[in-house]
């Protein structure tokens, strides 16, 4: 079962971090009551100043950096904290996500558009029973990236892999053409006393 929350980003950008990690927050302590098949959406009303996917992206990572900065849960212990470790995964609430971002500025990758900014939390337990090699995982992602390919009418990204193999932090956010503003994860990681 989804769960959706909309956030206004005005003037006060800390209220609306606070109240998205609240909202967040109270979505990861019902998840697993709500289903294998749940996911958090997170839709943004922002002023006119966003134009370009470059723009969204840069505000993307400025969410997570901001939501990761306000967290005040450990790490999780099994995730490591490097994003160049192919298990990292985002984590808020001593959650792990796989995350997807949605802009009105996506034309060419028809897949990422949205009327209006969206974020994805999936928590990375309902991909428990399709990890990379098993049947199950290579059909389902095998099906969703001949499908994208069709509709986006453009090469999947080769950023998309699976969880274990690829770095997920570059999945987030996928850009118009294949190449992404950022070579290197944007977010800095406070200290969060994990020993991994």
């Amino acid at each position: 079962m989804l769960r959706a929350a909309f956030f206004e980003e005005n003037s006060n950008e800390d209220a609306m971090i606070e109240n998205l990690g609240s909202v967040l927050t109270k979505y990861i302590e019902t998840a697993r009551g709500l289903g294998k098949i749940t996911s958090f959406l997170a839709f943004f009303k922002l002023d006119d100043s966003l134009k370009t996917v470059e723009e969204y992206e840069t505000w993307f990572w400025s969410i997570l950096q901001r939501l990761h900065d306000s967290d005040q849960k450990e790490w999780p212990f099994d995730i490591p904290q490097n994003p160049y470790d192919p298990n990292w995964a985002f984590s808020f609430g001593g959650q792990a996500f796989f995350i997807v971002c949605f802009t009105p500025a996506h034309i060419t990758r028809k897949s990422r558009y949205c009327e209006k900014p969206l974020i994805i939390f999936q928590p990375r337990w309902i991909f428990d029973g399709l990890e990379g090699d098993t049947p199950a995982g290579i059909a389902v992602r095998q099906a969703i990236r001949d499908a994208v390919a069709v509709y986006d009418n453009m090469p999947a990204s080769k950023k998309l892999t699976s969880y274990g193999e690829g770095l997920d932090w570059e999945q987030y956010f996928l850009p118009d053409v294949n190449q992404s503003a950022y070579d290197k994860c944007p977010m800095i990681f406070k200290d969060m006393a994990q020993t991994k």
